[in-house]
């Protein structure tokens, strides 16, 4: 995008937007416009002949150029040898000849866009005769233009290398013990680790801090072994790895010392460490390029990228616990079948690789109960994990198979538990009955390959209330489990008897309950069979996975703090009791001794700045102390919030006041309106953008559908019209019954379409690409200081349902797209799932398959933060029908309510979130931070049906169990873990029935908190967005703020709506007009709002400045004061350009030697657009001025910093 000014009629600046993707063709694209990085991921030798091998490249084109290459473009890849396409990802292979590749890529979000604002991953796999020294592309062309070409380290078929260790026999177990590839009793001492289960498509974290030791995954590897583990359990889902795009994971990164990772891992308390201490080293590490993380893991697919880091695990002597996350993956409930061919097709992978393949164990379905499976049902998780292990001991008989419990609660106190095959407990407690599968298991072939594997937790995630401690956990577990490794499994007939391995799958706290650590304190006596632990019925377990590494655990926090660097030592203790042994406890090159047995050990410290979450006290009665939010601002950058209130793109407060305006969601292909008047008033783009922000409204939530973007052309919006004059406009939008001020004009646009036409309407609008005019808008909005909130309208676009993967890829592609444009990028809004209800979406995923809203939210997230860290999230509530009025405003997460109602629950999802980086970034009030704003939708009884209850103590009620309480007393997780939430509902309604006008008066009041519905349960709720800117031809429901003829206003729901915050051009300005923003009065006079903020500071070393005292505050442009904050004003009408107030708040004694300092800010209102203060006096005393004003904020020449004598 390129910008240009041109001289108005009057004083005011237009800037002129032009897209370039319409003027500037691909085959215009100067030479090495394009740029491609191309990684040889694996490569291997075929069975077909001599010479005849297959290579798996990844490529990652960007375009360096001034214009956009828009989809479809031709690909040629050149390459020694190669002969045919064996798989194309991203792309189609159209025609291959000796040594060439030629293709197309032609999905809508391939489409290139200028100056590297974003790049396309293609990835294939080639036949050639090429070794794997010159199996790297040669040439790369684009639409005929060759490609600037870079070659990363190329990595080989499997990551083991000669320094790792395999024996010569498989894992097997005896005795109830896992014996490992030496003949002797295998410890496995684990970690679970995820991130190939969440859409990630690569274990989590690696975004995290700026060198090796977070961001490089062969750091961290190695890390965890000196930590002492040596397996590590993978969740992953088949669906993310066989079917999603891995996404990029090379970045660039600082190096660490081999000090700087060992002090990493150093116990505080382990001072004097020995410098002969031995150290272990990487077996097998990675090829990496200096300056660079990451740029080793393959990234043609996801699958490849799974096998590659399990064999890095285990060519670094770490065994592999592979995981199929149930809860995550419903493939085996959704598609038997497949789930039944990719077990061993994902086994035979890894096992080519000869030391994978006897370091590598099974668990096949994670904790079934979460799907409600039992033992013994038809197709219950018996058959299942027979049926699994049949056809995975065909293609590698070496591997391990872990069986969880299920089926037992009452017995059991979590998912995964729940193992116990006697039949008076089975009939006393009424539970699943294990039995026939065990009878099965004793005559196949592998069952001392068979491990039991529950899961144990403690209190605060189990919820259990009794017996989890002492001997009442001692009985429960040895029912449950603990008897099968000491007199193990017999046949009814007592013809053969078994003893089995015992694993602890998963263990884990975040030790912030007090019940906590007694419990693990007993658990860890129950494993190591020591004190009273020692009950006579189980033999010592000495294999444990600690759940887990992840920093994002929601309710268990991770082994490594919100920094994914800092160590939690207190887990580190809990496991080293059990056996776990860090390389700085290993005594020279012997054996790790056994742990003793933990009596008890201290609670952890309270998380420090930055590794946690505090509950900051509110100031105001509105549920933020709005002074102590601007004396912070210009530390901020683009939107955010703090404590329930949003912070917008000029760094303060601010009341996000919305409309929402579809058409790219209905096959309009452009906003509705343009073509459904003869009058100019709605036929031109740019007069309706002027009508929207002369009526007070600084926001624009556009509804889209991507098979709009993807599969639609645009309509053509070219009409004949006359624009309506400055004078006709400002009619249009002035209310009949209200006389404007003396002086006072309309908004100027900040920016006008320089190609308009004279007698056409929309000229300027790209008609390329519905994407390209979807860009274009969003522009011109943000350009003209509106906020913009990107909607997917899932009514009518049902992607994220039936196509999670391919929805999440859209969202990046689309925000990559809007980002690239500076004025966007702080004034985006995404609304990722419009009314998840009409989805058929719920909190959780369902037994049909269907993901949960709340794992899609998360997902959605993830991927789009590290492209726009600005931008602010919107989610909509679900499935809760019975505590709300309609869908989307379900956010109830009182356990005992959901439990209640069965109704679904969005507690993972709000303890997943607040451990997420985008809700602890850097701000000074960043225990607060979170870029997430509530939405819930608020319909009128004219659309719910609703007969009572719809307003008043009843109304007030509801809302507050709905969602109301989030703003005030915010969501806790685990260990008062809180963040209180902005809400920002969205309404609508005809307004034409005493009902919906009884309801919308009603809520109105409970937005402003005054009258009935001002309670101690929720703040005032100051955003919000009418549904809906057209009429109802159109806006089916809720009609528009326009009327049929998409030309006169209903200014009847325009004056409700001043009620609650909206304010037309001819009112008083509020807090939520934009600073600076001029308007025009007869005569051409101006007025202008700005926001200025004054931060007082005392140098003077002498004697503090005492409250109260006086401010004064010059500029000849003061026409007066809207808004002050920190400041008693004297006069707000500003006389003769003074401005007089009084500080008298006890806090704001300035001391002496600039030990602190007091901001006062303040609306202000002017003459002109220069409203920096010419002088500030406090007392009679002159201070000195310094001035911070962001770019372009004011146009005056500013006072510069200078030395003064009396010091303030």
């Amino acid at each position: 995008m390129s910008v240009s000014f041109c001289k108005a009629a009057g004083p005011a600046l237009l800037l002129a937007l032009i897209l370039q993707t319409s003027l500037v063709a691909a085959q215009e694209l100067p030479s090495n416009g394009c740029s491609v990085t191309a990684q040889v991921s694996s490569h291997w030798a075929l069975e077909t002949g001599a010479s005849q091998y297959a290579a798996s490249i990844s490529l990652l084109v960007s375009n360096n150029g001034s214009g956009t290459i828009a989809a479809p473009w031709d690909l040629s890849i050149e390459g020694v040898g190669y002969s045919q396409v064996v798989q194309a990802f991203n792309w189609d292979s159209t025609s291959t000849s000796t040594g060439v590749i030629n293709g197309t890529a032609s999905l809508y979000w391939e489409t290139l866009l200028p100056l590297a604002a974003n790049t396309v991953n293609l990835g294939l796999i080639v036949q050639t005769t090429s070794n794997s020294s010159n199996v790297a592309p040669t040439s790369v062309s684009i639409a005929g233009q060759s490609c600037k070409l870079n070659i990363t380290a190329t990595v080989g078929a499997s990551p083991s290398g000669a320094a790792s260790e395999s024996g010569g026999n498989p894992l097997t177990t005896d005795g109830g013990n896992i014996i490992g590839p030496d003949g002797n009793t295998l410890a496995l001492l684990g970690i679970n680790y995820f991130g190939f289960d969440d859409g990630n498509t690569m274990l989590d974290g690696l975004w995290a801090g700026s060198d090796q030791l977070t961001l490089d995954f062969a750091t961290i590897v190695y890390r965890l072994q000196l930590l002492g583990f040596n397996a590590v359990r993978l969740p992953f889902s088949f669906q993310n790895i066989y079917n999603a795009s891995p996404k990029s994971q090379t970045q660039s990164c600082s190096a660490v010392t081999t000090q700087a990772i060992l002090s990493s891992v150093t116990h505080p308390g382990k001072s004097g460490v020995s410098s002969s201490q031995q150290v272990p080293q990487p077996a097998s590490p990675a090829a990496q390029t200096p300056g660079v993380c990451n740029d080793y893991l393959p990234s043609d697919t996801t699958i490849d990228r799974f096998v590659w880091v399990v064999q890095y695990f285990t060519a670094n002597n770490i065994y592999v616990l592979l995981d199929n996350q149930l809860n995550l993956d419903t493939t085996v409930l959704d598609n038997y079948q497949q789930w039944i061919q990719w077990w061993p097709d994902l086994v035979n992978r890894i096992s080519q690789d000869p030391v994978a393949s006897q370091k590598i164990m099974i668990d096949m379905l994670n904790e079934p109960d979460c799907q409600y499976l039992q033992w013994q049902a038809a197709n219950g998780a018996g058959d299942l994990y027979l049926a699994a292990m049949d056809a995975i001991y065909k293609v590698n008989p070496d591997v391990l198979f872990f069986v969880e419990g299920l089926g037992q609660s009452g017995l059991a106190n979590n998912w995964g538990d729940g193992i116990c095959t006697d039949e008076n407990t089975i009939k006393q407690y009424g539970i699943s009955d294990p039995n026939p599968f065990f009878t099965s298991l004793m005559g196949r072939p592998y069952l001392s390959q068979v491990v039991v594997a529950p899961h144990i937790y403690p209190p605060s995630i189990s919820k259990a209330t009794d017996k989890y401690q002492g001997s009442g956990l001692y009985d429960r577990l040895s029912k449950s489990f603990g008897s099968l490794n000491k007199n193990g499994y017999c046949l009814p007939d007592k013809s053969k008897c078994h003893q089995f391995a015992v694993a602890i799958g998963e263990t884990g706290t975040a030790f912030q309950d007090s019940r906590d650590t007694p419990s693990m304190a007993s658990f860890a006596k129950y494993l190591t069979n020591t004190g009273d632990g020692n009950d006579g019925k189980h033999n010592k377990i000495e294999s444990v996975f600690w759940w887990a590494w992840n920093a994002n655990s929601g309710d268990t926090g991770g082994i490594v703090q919100q920094d994914w660097l800092t160590i939690n030592w207190n887990k580190i203790d809990w496991m080293a009791s059990v056996g776990l042994t860090p390389w700085y406890a290993k005594q020279g090159s012997s054996s790790s001794s056994e742990g003793a047995a933990i009596e008890s050990f201290a609670e952890p410290e309270p998380f420090s700045e930055g590794g946690g979450f505090t509950v900051v006290t509110n100031a105001s009665s509105s549920g933020t102390d709005i002074s102590a939010l601007a004396a912070t601002a210009a530390t901020t950058a683009g939107l955010t919030t703090a404590n329930a209130t949003i912070i917008g793109a000029e760094g303060v407060p601010v009341n996000l006041i919305g409309v929402t305006w579809p058409g790219f969601d209905s096959g309009n292909t452009m906003f509705d309106g343009l073509l459904d008047s003869a009058s100019s008033f709605s036929q031109d783009f740019q007069t309706q953008v002027q009508r929207i922000i002369s009526l007070g409204f600084n926001m624009v939530k556009i509804p889209f559908s991507f098979n709009d973007l993807a599969d639609l052309q645009p309509l053509s919006v070219l009409t004949n019209c006359t624009l309506p004059t400055t004078e006709q406009l400002q009619s249009s939008v002035t209310n009949p019954g209200i006389t404007p001020p003396p002086g006072r004009g309309i908004p100027y646009l900040n920016a006008t379409a320089p190609t308009v036409t004279e007698g056409t309407c929309n000229s300027y609008l790209p008609d390329d690409s519905v994407l390209n005019r979807l860009l274009y808008v969003v522009t011109y909005l943000a350009t003209n200081n509106l906020y913009v909130a990107l909607s997917n309208n899932v009514t009518v676009d049902n992607t994220v349902a039936t196509a999670p993967a391919m929805w999440i890829q859209s969202w990046a592609t689309l925000v990559t797209a809007a980002s690239s444009y500076e004025p966007v990028k702080p004034r985006l809004i995404l609304d990722f799932i419009d009314y998840p209800d009409r989805a058929g979406l719920e909190w959780q995923s369902q037994d049909n398959g269907m993901p949960g809203s709340g794992d899609l939210y998360l997902a959605a997230m993830d991927a789009v933060n590290p492209i726009n860290p600005s931008a602010l999230f919107m989610i909509k509530g679900a499935d809760q029908t019975i505590y709300t009025t309609n869908g989307g405003q379900g956010f109830v997460t009182d356990q005992q309510l959901i439990t209640a109602a069965q109704c679904s629950n969005p507690n993972a999802f709000f303890r997943s979130l607040l451990a997420k980086s985008y809700s602890t970034q850097a701000w000074p009030l960043a225990s607060q931070h979170i870029a997430v704003v509530l939405a819930p939708i608020i319909e009128p009884p004219s659309q719910t049906g609703q007969e009572e209850g719809f307003s008043g103590t009843p109304q007030y009620a509801l809302l507050n169990n709905a969602f109301g309480y989030m703003n005030n007393g915010g969501y806790c997780a685990t260990g008062n873990v809180c963040k209180n939430f902005p809400i920002m509902p969205e309404v609508g309604s005809p307004m034409a029935s005493i009902n919906d006008n009884l309801m919308m008066e009603s809520l109105f009041s409970y937005m402003n908190a005054t009258g009935l519905g001002k309670d101690a349960t929720h703040s005032s709720i100051g955003s919000w967005i009418w549904n809906k800117w057209t009429p109802a031809t159109v806006s089916e429901g809720t009609q528009g703020i326009l009327t049929a003829d998409y030309v006169t206003i209903d200014w009847n729901k325009v004056n409700n709506l001043t009620t609650i915050g909206l304010s037309p051009w001819y009112t008083l300005p509020t807090a939520h007009r934009q600073a600076g923003q001029a308007t025009t009065g007869s005569g051409g006079d101006r007025d202008y709002l700005a926001f200025l903020q004054l931060t007082l500071a005392n140098s003077a070393t002498n004697a503090p400045i005492a409250v109260p005292y006086t401010l004064t505050v010059n500029n000849t442009n003061y026409v007066g004061v809207t808004q002050s904050n920190g400041l008693d004003l004297t006069d707000s009408s500003a006389q003769s350009g003074l401005i007089t107030g009084n500080v008298d708040d006890y806090w704001n004694t300035l001391w002496p030697a600039a030990t602190n300092n007091v901001t006062i800010s303040l609306l202000l209102q002017g003459t002109d657009a220069d409203l920096a203060p010419s002088q500030v006096k406090i007392n009679a005393l002159v201070c000195t001025l310094t001035d911070t004003s962001p770019k372009g904020v004011n146009s005056g020449n500013q006072p510069s910093a200078a030395t003064s004598s009396n010091g303030v």
